[in-house]
């Protein structure tokens, strides 16, 4: 009998701390909230609002059925949405897009499910005409336009990859003026994430006009695509602002997701043209919109984006995409192909990273070159640094270029202590850049072909 109180004094206690443990437990956090929207876009499309009460670091499974005959019962055919992988962020909106089934009108009885999380409720229609923004009817260049098919692919299966970023603003645009805005978004990510507080100061609504002018926009076809990449890049160089864009992909979409998703695991802000074409597989007219995310694993992708297209209250979207189409995009009835990527990086040349001068309008006129259908030819930003005050200094020239090109480039100014003029070939980047040591101060000119000048005083 002494024997056995000890042993069931040893099973009580062990059931104690068992207990306490589960006691101690963190509860399961709610992550799907119960924010819910509908949007009909009077083509045939619609979308899904959601919101999230919490954050997940890896992608969930989202669901939703329409009670369509409004039986009270959710049925197999009623399922329009099936394991869409979202990523959730706490206090954010998304949305995902879907067909619209029949008799979708006024108020329906939908259920979510997010992974084992599910809401239940009747929610009212919200109808969104986008027909004026995308003003299509105009477009005289459907193959290039940005404004307003399908191949069978299958991407490399490289294991689960995700990628998301975050604090990318999201603009609304105006009438015809999604590649100026989406342009908008990613630059000012880059720019709040590096640039100084000078910098941080402008306002989306003047960026927009000066790339408007700089892209040269018209109301006809909106931005071609290689006025989209000169244009961004003068804007840079006019403010003195270390980013370089280039164009990826291809004009199809065909080889434009792996460049895409290398550029935003290098921390790059990425634009997309998507292109829209009517049943038949003609041409309508293109869109731009900026990538926030991609997921890719289990041969699915999906990309995150910010669209000017819709309202930004509305939250981001995530869109899956199949071959080189994107499925179900909501704001255009038809089929919705990807195009060309848009790719820009920070990229300060000068080891002590100081901050290139900001140019004038005449510094800057000279700078561009003609397109190779890939890439701006040549751009070419200047700066200088007292790298030993009192004994010398150096003046700097960092081009932006195809990659192989032979660049020459001249000194000329009071103090140029050697090698006047320098020969350098653009690395595999098209980036080359030019270091000279002067002993004086005073105005120095940079000088070199095709047309290329820059004056820098230096004081």
């Amino acid at each position: 009998m002494k024997k056995i109180i000890p042993i069931i004094v040893i099973i009580i206690v062990i059931i104690a701390i068992f207990l306490l443990k589960g006691q101690d437990k963190e509860p399961d956090i709610a992550v799907l909230g119960s924010d819910l929207s509908l949007i009909s876009y009077n083509n045939g499309n619609a979308a899904l609002g959601i919101n999230f009460l919490a954050s997940e670091d890896s992608r969930s499974k989202l669901s939703l059925a329409i009670d369509s005959d409004n039986n009270g019962i959710f049925e197999a055919t009623e399922w329009l949405v099936k394991d869409m992988m979202v990523l959730a962020k706490a206090n954010k909106r998304n949305k995902v897009y879907f067909k619209a089934p029949d008799n979708f009108v006024e108020e329906q009885n939908i259920l979510v499910q997010l992974d084992d999380e599910s809401v239940s409720k009747n929610v009212s229609i919200k109808i969104s005409d986008l027909s004026e923004l995308m003003d299509l009817d105009t477009i005289t260049n459907p193959e290039e336009a940005m404004k307003g098919l399908g191949v069978n692919l299958v991407y490399a299966d490289d294991g689960l990859i995700e990628i998301t970023q975050e604090n990318v603003p999201d603009i609304d645009q105006k009438k015809g003026e999604c590649a100026p805005t989406a342009a908008a978004n990613g630059l000012i990510s880059l720019i709040n994430q590096h640039g100084d507080a000078e910098d941080k100061s402008i306002k989306p609504e003047e960026l927009i006009e000066e790339l408007k002018e700089d892209m040269k926009w018209n109301m006809a076809n909106g931005v071609q695509s290689d006025d989209f990449v000169t244009g961004k890049n003068l804007w840079a160089a006019r403010h003195g602002l270390p980013i370089r864009t280039t164009k990826v992909g291809d004009t199809h979409g065909i080889e434009t997701i792996d460049p895409i998703r290398e550029a935003l695991e290098k921390g790059a802000s990425v634009e997309l043209r998507i292109k829209f074409a009517n049943a038949d597989g003609k041409s309508t007219g293109g869109h731009m919109v900026t990538v926030t995310g991609i997921h890719q694993g289990d041969g699915q992708t999906y990309l995150d984006i910010n669209d000017p297209y819709t309202d930004a209250e509305e939250g981001s979207e995530t869109v899956e995409v199949r071959s080189n189409r994107i499925t179900n995009y909501g704001p255009y009835e038809g089929i919705t192909a990807l195009s060309w990527g848009f790719v820009q990086i920070w990229e300060t040349p000068l080891s002590s990273g100081t901050a290139l001068d900001p140019m004038t309008e005449t510094e800057t006129s000279g700078l561009v070159g003609e397109f190779d259908g890939q890439e701006l030819s040549i751009v070419m930003q200047t700066s200088f640094e007292h790298v030993k005050p009192g004994e010398y200094s150096e003046i700097y020239a960092a081009i932006a270029t195809v990659p192989g090109t032979e660049m020459t480039l001249s000194l000329a100014g009071p103090g140029v202590v050697a090698a006047k003029r320098q020969i350098i070939v653009a690395d595999d980047n098209g980036q080359a850049y030019f270091v000279w040591k002067i002993n004086t101060y005073g105005t120095y000119t940079v000088s070199g072909d095709p047309d290329l000048n820059s004056v820098i005083v230096v004081n």
